[in-house]
């Protein structure tokens, strides 16, 4: 008879194909839960429709208005429906699911106790103070005006917005690291559930933004078609954000209802 000897790579290779089946495991559980408590409780079902519902019309208005601008109409407050300009629709609905998120979180962790929802309750509370005081826009232009002095002002503004937002993830691992110590057995579905949505995040604020800033440095020139372009990159690096804050707000709404007795989720 053959007999395999396991070698310690081998071993190891077992164990790691382990650990990312516990992590499959944990994250396809903490959906069939959302999924069933989505299907039972009323109040997440409703709260689920109303969150994302508001913000596809946002964007659907935000295109529309692109639209019609670009037949040289404008619509009737055409200002409050713009991605971009301060103090419109779709910035004020961005605050709201900011602070639904941040609150949410909160009020999970003071339930349960569990360190997870206290990091989330952080990160979105931090993600709201961002957005309503500019935090990295600011910094950016600090670290801009440095390059600048330099002489290296090409792409300068973006450079500057992406080490802000660096720093902040820097200062944020000190935190993570102790949650994640203190981290019980049933939180591992928690934190991946929500990183796989702030993965999405992170892609259309960070990604998208490194790829527009990519295309103003490849494409040094102002024609019609290179504009377009810019303007679409643009579209959808506001437009993901929108949504994927918006899932955000669902996913911490669905976790704070949990263990109510009208959303008990029977898989």
């Amino acid at each position: 008879m053959i007999r395999l000897r396991l070698t310690p790579a081998g071993a190891a290779g077992r164990g790691e194909g382990h650990r990312m089946l516990s992590y499959y495991n944990g994250l396809k559980s903490e959906l069939a839960q959302m999924r069933a408590q989505l299907r039972n409780d009323r109040a997440c079902r409703n709260a689920f429709l109303v969150i994302m519902g508001a913000a596809l019309l946002l964007l659907g208005l935000t295109v529309l208005r692109d639209l019609f601008r670009a037949e040289g109409v404008r619509m009737p407050a055409d200002h409050m429906f713009s991605l971009t300009e301060d103090g419109a629709l779709p910035e004020i609905f961005m605050y709201v699911v900011e602070f639904i998120c941040a609150a949410a979180c909160l009020y999970s962790f003071g339930k349960t106790g569990k360190k997870a929802f206290l990091f989330f309750a952080l990160l979105f509370g931090f993600i709201t103070f961002d957005d309503s005081f500019s935090y990295h826009e600011r910094l950016g232009e600090v670290i801009e005006h440095s390059l600048q002095r330099y002489g290296l002002s090409k792409g300068a503004e973006d450079i500057g917005e992406l080490v802000a937002w660096g720093i902040a993830g820097i200062l944020f691992l000190p935190p993570l690291a102790w949650c994640l110590l203190r981290m019980q057995k049933d939180e591992l579905g928690i934190y991946l559930v929500f990183a796989l949505v702030f993965a999405g995040l992170v892609f259309f604020a960070v990604g998208m933004d490194l790829i527009h800033s990519v295309t103003k440095i490849v494409f040094d020139r102002n024609d019609h078609l290179v504009k377009l372009l810019r303007q679409a990159l643009g579209r959808i690096e506001d437009g993901g954000e929108l949504l994927m804050v918006s899932l955000a707000a669902c996913t911490a709404v669905l976790y704070a209802r949990r263990g109510s007795p009208q959303a008990d989720p029977k898989v």
